[in-house]
């Protein structure tokens, strides 16, 4: 069974909506340095992983010992003092500057290391996403492992 884009279809309505279509490129910026235009909300399409020519990447955090490639976090009082250990995983959307715009936790442990994981996440930096030499939003599953030792 085959699936078709709405993207198409989208784009037609939305052009259609805010009256666009009719105008000439001239006019079009006549109104728009005017601030006469119609608005919208239209949010940045999240492109599929799949279809990037880049993978978004977790700018490191510079250390005296090197660099890591892990988001900085503290670890959980709760999940230090019970010995809590394992592997948070957490989908990302990455904006195209590189920032989180939303995490959720897919798989948590618990004890305050899904709340630690997310928050080091949105604090985070990353080298954007880009498609077609663009830079683009695009949504990933990062994996934090808490560990003891």
């Amino acid at each position: 069974m085959k699936t078709r884009s709405c993207l198409p279809l989208f784009l037609f309505l939305f052009v259609m909506s805010t009256g666009l279509a009719a105008q000439s490129g001239s006019d079009l910026l006549a109104e728009l340095a005017s601030g006469d235009v119609p608005t919208a909300t239209v949010s940045a399409a999240i492109v599929p992983t799949y279809l990037l020519d880049r993978h978004p990447v977790l700018r490191p955090a510079e250390r005296q010992e090197g660099l890591s490639l892990t988001p900085e976090f503290d670890y959980p009082e709760l999940a230090r003092e019970y010995g809590i250990e394992g592997r948070v995983t957490v989908r990302c959307i990455i904006s195209a500057a590189g920032t989180v715009v939303q995490a959720t936790v897919v798989k948590g442990i618990g004890y305050g290391c899904d709340a630690a994981a997310v928050e080091a996440l949105l604090a985070s930096q990353w080298t954007p996403a880009m498609k077609d030499g663009q830079l683009v939003a695009t949504s990933c599953y990062v994996p934090v492992d808490f560990s003891l030792r």
